[in-house]
């Protein structure tokens, strides 16, 4: 399973959020068909879906823009 760490310094000063594109990890655990762990909580804004998300043991079908 990969596990994505929340490093509250990165930036040099103490954050509680930080935000990225999708795609800047999308080669490290979305593509994959592989479980994925984090030290945080996570918020996913979606433009246009097409497939499922499994979320603890539930499949969540997406599909087509998202208004």
């Amino acid at each position: 399973m990969i596990r994505f760490d929340f490093y509250k310094n990165k930036y040099g000063k103490e954050l509680l959020i930080d935000c990225f594109n999708v795609a800047e990890i999308a080669h490290r655990s979305l593509s994959l068909q592989e479980l994925h762990a984090t030290s945080f909580y996570e918020m996913f804004f979606f433009k246009e879906v097409a497939g499922h998300i499994l979320l603890e043991d539930t499949k969540l079908e997406l599909a087509g823009p998202v208004a």
